[in-house]
């Protein structure tokens, strides 16, 4: 059974785009939010905020993120399929990207008016034997997008 963590990108600055202050501390806070998985592969969406936040967990973990454009992100579980090494994996989102990936795993998707609950969770899913999601649960992250 495959087991991945989808976790959304830090908060960022709406003018730049890059990563605020509470976003880069997430990024780090990451590493030891997910510390008692054993994570194998990391994929990320290829946009900057999505690669800054994952990036000190790549570098704790040395191992090199691949990188997912939007147009490829809903591919994102074939992709952990052809990695048969990779058990545990982490995919950082953004909710253009992720939606679609969503839909693949029946599970809800993100509406303007969920969206920046997103930053609350880590969703932890576990894909049965044929690729359907078998079990999934929410792990708090202890950051929530200021109102």
């Amino acid at each position: 059974m495959k087991h991945f963590l989808l976790v959304r990108h830090g908060l960022i600055d709406y003018n730049t785009q890059a990563l605020n202050e509470d976003g880069r501390d997430f990024a780090l806070t990451l590493t030891k939010l997910v510390k008692l998985y054993p994570i194998e592969c990391i994929i990320t969406d290829e946009e900057e905020r999505c690669v800054d936040t994952i990036k000190p967990l790549s570098t704790s973990l040395k191992i090199d993120p691949i990188l997912l454009s939007k147009m490829d992100f809903s591919n994102a579980v074939d992709v952990l399929n052809r990695a048969p090494s990779a058990t545990t994996s982490i995919i950082c989102y953004r909710i253009e990207s992720v939606n679609p990936l969503l839909e693949v795993l029946k599970l809800p998707i993100f509406t303007p008016e969920t969206r920046d609950s997103a930053y609350e969770f880590i969703w932890s899913i576990h894909l049965g034997g044929n690729g359907g999601v078998a079990e999934h649960k929410q792990i708090p992250t202890g950051f929530r997008k200021p109102q």
